[in-house]
């Protein structure tokens, strides 16, 4: 029986809504820093002198402008245009690059975007590694985010690492459009399938409170024991069926029957774990029925290897330098939006089965690039992705030399966190750290 609070808005139609033609594609990253300061490397404050607020401040002279969850609240990101800065649990900055056409115009402002940052807090190195290679949660700030609490809360009813994942971690996303339901299902079933092979390709965090632990990806360890309900490959919409039709309708099925963290009304946040969105659907909550925004907030709170927002978001890479994130968003850009090197893709994933890559997922944590994978080095695979990543830039009339971070790694069969763990040892320490973190660059 439906309530006095059912709603009638389609799950779907968001999905539906973000189709765009071939010539309106844009690509765009999300990148995640760790701030350290000075040769120390303690974890950047919220508040202080040299702190996130500073910072904050300093950006709003160039223009930023601060979002505030209710009127006079602390600032949580900064924004100018469709660039921001934001912040993960831990204080982790993420800066959410605009989308562009092109990976040369995506990396101008990648680029210009970092240099900017750094100039708001010279004591301060932003190291992009995928796990803070020295700091114990107890060491990381309090962000004053209303949604972080909730999820601690969630988070400690299931899984193990679910407060790891949160306040020591730190990702690199790319973002890509789709026309159709079908090209969007193509595209989501090649990303979903190379998503471990991404992860191992992209190992940088081999440290764990300042220690090698035999692992190349801490973080990759990490996500392996959040919330199997609301993360993993999501084997069950690889189905070929679905590229004639259907793949909005399962995938919003899928995120209906997750519990949901929040919901937000007149700036303030309130837990509701106990339900799943189909039950918010049908019963409102707390006599309210529940919006369209707050299915988009529910979306934003699944973290399969590959989410279904407005966009295709690729979620499967650690923090990564510069220079890989844009080897990263070129990779993506030749290989997905790209038909013809997309088709020959589905055609190469089609017998790459669940096992393969849930051993992959394993494998990577301490193999990284030499990790097996039906039979042989994973790099091997890679360097095959290279080589038509290539082709696919060539066809769109992109530069294969973007790719050339990427390629160098997957020839060389040796990943980020190699190269760290041979720069730093098995224990490093604080001021090589900074110097390691600063040689990289943002």
């Amino acid at each position: 029986m439906r309530s006095d609070f059912a709603t009638d808005f389609d799950p779907e139609s968001l999905f539906h809504g973000a189709c765009k033609p071939d010539a309106a594609h844009r690509i765009g990253v999300e990148c995640e820093r760790f701030g350290l300061l000075g040769p120390v490397c303690t974890p950047l404050p919220y508040s202080g002198p040299v702190s996130i607020e500073a910072i904050f401040q300093n950006l709003e002279q160039r223009g930023f402008a601060p979002y505030r969850e209710r009127d006079g609240g602390p600032s949580i990101a900064q924004a100018r245009g469709d660039a921001s800065f934001t912040l993960e649990p831990g204080g982790q900055f993420e800066l959410s690059s605009p989308a562009r056409s092109n990976i040369a115009e995506l990396g101008r402002e990648v680029i210009s975007l970092f240099a900017e940052l750094a100039l708001q807090a010279p004591e301060v190195t932003w190291l992009p590694m995928g796990f803070h290679p020295l700091a114990q949660l107890a060491d990381l700030p309090a962000v004053p985010k209303q949604r972080y609490p909730i999820m601690k809360g969630y988070f400690a009813q299931t899984g193990q690492r679910g407060k790891d994942m949160m306040w020591r971690t730190a990702t690199t996303q790319v973002n890509v459009d789709f026309e159709s339901e079908s090209t969007a299902w193509e595209k989501w079933v090649v990303a979903t399938k190379l998503q471990p092979l991404i992860a191992a390709w992209t190992a940088n965090s081999p440290f764990f409170e300042g220690k090698h632990r035999g692992r190349l990806s801490e973080r990759s360890a990490v996500w392996l024991d959040v919330d199997p309900a609301r993360t993993g490959l999501l084997e069950s919409l690889w189905h070929p069926k679905l590229s004639s039709g259907g793949f909005f309708a399962h995938y919003a099925a899928w995120a209906l029957q997750i519990p949901v963290f929040l919901i937000k009304r007149g700036g303030v946040a309130t837990a509701a774990h106990q339900h799943t969105f189909a039950d918010l659907m049908q019963h409102g909550f707390e006599g309210q029925p529940v919006t369209e925004a707050d299915w988009d907030t529910h979306l934003s709170s699944l973290f399969p290897e590959v989410r279904l927002k407005r966009t295709l978001e690729t979620r499967g890479a650690d923090s990564l330098p510069t220079a890989h994130v844009l080897a990263l968003a070129a990779l993506w850009r030749g290989l997905l939006d790209d038909a013809h090197t997309r088709q020959h893709l589905l055609g190469l994933v089609e017998a790459w089965t669940s096992d393969d890559l849930q051993r992959l997922r394993h494998a990577l944590i301490n193999d990284g690039l030499r990790a097996d994978f039906r039979g042989k080095p994973v790099a091997e695979t890679c360097q095959r992705l290279v080589e038509l990543a290539t082709q696919g830039l060539s066809n769109l009339g992109e530069k294969a030399s973007w790719l050339d971070p990427l390629s160098d790694l997957a020839f060389a069969a040796e990943t980020l966190a190699k190269r760290a763990l041979n720069a730093l040892g098995v224990e490093p320490q604080a001021p090589e750290l900074a110097v390691y973190a600063q040689a990289l660059g943002a």
